[in-house]
């Protein structure tokens, strides 16, 4: 593909003919990698990515296409205090 999403849903149509769960993840969130992959491994689920809270149409084009119902969110969420 031309971006991490545009592969990330050629490989979710290609290797999944149905799914009920998609992982969803935002494709500019590095911190959260490791977690994602092994999120869909265990799940057995393909990887999806947003870009922040904006989903690209591909995207939803290819949670449409494996039929998916639920979806794991995977996210960083990053807290700073001062002391």
């Amino acid at each position: 593909g031309e971006d991490r999403y545009e592969t990330a849903t050629i490989i979710a149509e290609a290797g999944w003919e149905t799914s009920d769960t998609v992982v969803v993840a935002d494709g500019l969130d590095e911190i959260s990698l490791d977690a994602v992959e092994e999120t869909a491994i265990e799940l057995g689920a393909p990887i999806i990515y947003t870009h922040g809270d904006d989903v690209p149409v591909e995207v939803e084009h290819a949670v449409d296409e494996i039929g998916a119902s639920e979806a794991t969110v995977i996210t960083c969420i990053v807290i700073h205090y001062h002391l």
